[in-house]
């Protein structure tokens, strides 16, 4: 921040002809590391979720999908029926939505399903039991006239779900029990719990769609927890090695 404000400062010194060039010209913008990704304890989640599910409000199956699946905010809210096969229970994630400019009316914007920016996002999960129960009942409930390109998470008259209000109504939820929840906190909950439970980082990696696996390593700066049980469990491991022989000093 100071970087940026004198550097600025001194093209304003420019621009009023007090100096000739930019001193800071030659001098590197310092590199920030990447803040450690934020994310909800068990116990938080073990809150959010009953609360989420007593609104009633039909963005709730959503953090089921970003909490379970670690999906993107866009990418649950633009999951159709179609990519959803309830036999199996798997999932094709191959879209997200997002608000763009309307071409037809300058100045304004619609929401529009677009796909991902990097291949590595086109993924296919496997829902758990109870994410797939809910979807089950969901679809059961859902009108006759629902078509297989209906959106999952809808309101009545079934358009899309406007992301930044589905934002703040997460925040509201989570504010009602004392967790602070957003959309990208899930979906890093989500990638801290798979890895706190032993799953392998590769596969993790696979499960949220990253195209590089130093993405994901990110997460494993935070998870001290885990440090501490593999270290453990590898000293347990060495701990039932036979022992060699003691050697008598002469």
């Amino acid at each position: 921040h100071c970087y940026n404000l004198l550097r600025t400062a001194l093209d304003g010194a420019i621009e009023h002809r007090l100096l000739a060039s930019n001193p800071m010209l030659g001098i590197p913008r310092p590199k920030l590391p990447k803040p450690a990704p934020k994310f909800l304890t068990e116990d938080e989640v073990a809150r959010l979720i009953p609360a989420v599910n007593r609104t009633g409000d039909p963005r709730a199956i959503a953090v089921h999908l970003m909490l379970r699946l670690g999906l993107r905010r866009g990418e649950a809210l633009g999951l159709t029926w179609d990519a959803l096969d309830l036999e199996d229970g798997t999932i094709r994630i191959s879209h997200q939505l997002q608000r763009i400019p309307d071409p037809e009316r300058d100045g304004h914007t619609e929401l529009k399903r677009v796909a991902p920016k990097t291949q590595g996002s086109v993924r296919e999960l496997v829902c758990d039991p109870s994410l797939l129960e809910l979807l089950r009942k969901l679809r059961r409930s859902a009108p006759g006239t629902v078509d297989e390109g209906h959106f999952v998470v809808c309101f009545f008259d079934g358009d899309p779900v406007d992301p930044d209000a589905t934002t703040a109504w997460l925040r509201t939820v989570g504010r009602s029990v004392g967790v602070a929840a957003t959309p990208h906190k899930l979906r890093h909950t989500a990638a801290t719990m798979m890895l706190n439970h032993d799953v392998a980082i590769t596969t993790v990696s696979s499960v949220l769609g990253h195209t590089d696996i130093r993405t994901t390593s990110n997460y494993a700066r935070v998870l001290d927890d885990t440090k501490r049980s593999a270290i453990e469990a590898l000293g347990r491991a060495l701990e039932v090695l036979p022992r060699p022989p003691e050697t008598r000093s002469t």
